[in-house]
């Protein structure tokens, strides 16, 4: 029996939530004899693109200059590699990308991981763009899949979907996360209290109300590593200035996100309106208490089935809890087993699992 040949698509290798997930992904299924996976970047190469490569999975490197502009001859190479597999995993929507894979009669599946650019000024382009989007959605696809309840219901409302099979399929993360830096990389003194939040400094992250929460703590013991990059670092690091805070945080740059989180006391995302959060399945992965707010989207909904009370409404409350953790830093040990057994329900081999479950069904 051929095995089932599968060609995910992506815009690009950043740094990013979708790469990471659709590297992971393909990483699983490679493991599986029935499947055959392959990659296609539209962007070209970029970070994780090697990664890509080391792990042996099959990716091809585009020749978009932006998301309508590619020459004719590489138009006809992308309309034959779609001709050759079976099944056709968007993991984000172009239209040209679109226009090719709906002229096949290959299956076509779709995971929307919920990148809605809130925040971002809403031009006559990208209006046009979601029209284009939504009937796509609606006419072609086979399937359709999200990373969280949050997701799928922003979705339903943005494209109108009526399509019959919709899943919600939750990211998932690789078990057994290691680290290859020495003990206490970050951690430079064990009597403070230290703080992990890990993520593209970007409006949706909103680091700033972290940093304010931080600024009304009754308790100075911290220091806050932030980690990773993005446009807002010097509007952050202004705040940093303004709440007084230059000797309790610290921006990393980019790093190993397990050995931090394994370090840490605690961890705390900060992001309003976000589809997922790996870094709260990672944390969890090390045992950590994971601190949200209650329109985080995707991510509160993780926490809040496994710690409630970890779900704060505003700065205030934030800051009433991250003081209360820090005077009572020791952690119960029945705690941290309770969120290790949590994580492992969003293991990639569990979402694997799923996804191949959904290819079959269509």
């Amino acid at each position: 029996m051929q095995p089932l040949k599968i060609l995910h698509i992506i815009w690009s290798t950043e740094m990013g939530g979708i790469s990471k997930v659709v590297l992971h992904l393909c990483q699983e299924q490679q493991k599986d004899e029935s499947l055959q996976v392959s990659v296609f970047c539209a962007k070209g190469k970029s970070a994780l693109f090697e990664t890509f490569e080391k792990c042996g999975i099959s990716i091809v490197a585009g020749k978009f200059t932006n998301a309508l502009n590619i020459d004719s001859t590489s138009k006809m190479e992308y309309k034959k590699m779609m001709s050759n597999v079976d099944i056709i995993h968007f993991h984000s929507y172009n239209p040209l990308l679109a226009s090719f894979a709906k002229k096949k009669r290959e299956k076509i599946v779709y995971s929307e991981h919920g990148n809605f650019g809130f925040g971002r000024k809403v031009r006559i382009n990208d209006l046009v763009v979601r029209w284009m989007q939504k009937k796509f959605l609606n006419k072609y696809i086979h399937a359709i899949t999200f990373n969280s309840n949050f997701t799928k219901e922003k979705s339903i409302s943005r494209f109108d979907l009526h399509h019959s099979t919709k899943e919600v399929i939750y990211n998932g993360v690789p078990e057994n996360a290691t680290s290859h830096n020495a003990q206490n990389f970050f951690r430079k003194n064990n009597h403070e209290f230290l703080i992990a939040t890990i993520g593209r400094l970007a409006s949706v992250k909103r680091f700033d109300r972290l940093l304010l929460a931080l600024s009304k703590t009754e308790n100075s013991n911290f220091k806050l590593l932030i980690m990773g990059t993005g446009p807002e670092e010097s509007e952050l690091r202004n705040l940093v200035a303004e709440f007084n805070l230059s000797t309790k945080v610290f921006f990393v740059g980019q790093g190993d996100s397990i050995q931090l989180l394994k370090e840490s006391n605690i961890c705390i995302i900060s992001s309003q309106g976000e589809a997922f959060g790996l870094v709260a399945i990672e944390a969890y992965q090390q045992g950590k208490q994971v601190l949200v707010f209650e329109d985080g989207g995707g991510v509160t909904e993780i926490v809040r089935q496994l710690d409630p009370l970890s779900v704060v409404k505003n700065e205030h409350e934030m800051a009433k809890l991250i003081t209360h953790l820090i005077q009572h830093p020791i952690d119960d040990e029945a705690n941290i087993v309770a969120r290790k057994n949590y994580s492992a329900q969003y293991s990639m081999s569990i979402m694997a699992s799923k996804i191949k479950k959904l290819y079959l069904s269509i």
